[in-house]
């Protein structure tokens, strides 16, 4: 039963994982869409929908300024 419940948290942790593209694999909690990669110091984001999301917003406040 002890060893079961080890690889089913294993399992967890590994889907909550994402690689940044420098090549570090970071862990992004549940609460939050994005994460500065700590060896690079760009943003990791969990899905690509979120990145869009984000630089779409960023482009749009550049051009209202």
């Amino acid at each position: 039963m002890y060893w079961e419940s080890i690889r089913k948290y294993d399992e967890k942790i590994a889907d909550k994982k994402t690689k940044c593209k420098c090549g570090h694999t970071i862990l992004i909690p549940n609460n939050m869409t994005h994460i500065l990669c700590s060896w690079c110091g760009q943003y990791v984001f969990k899905h690509n929908k979120d990145e869009f999301e984000y630089r779409l917003k960023s482009a749009t406040l550049k051009e209202k300024r």
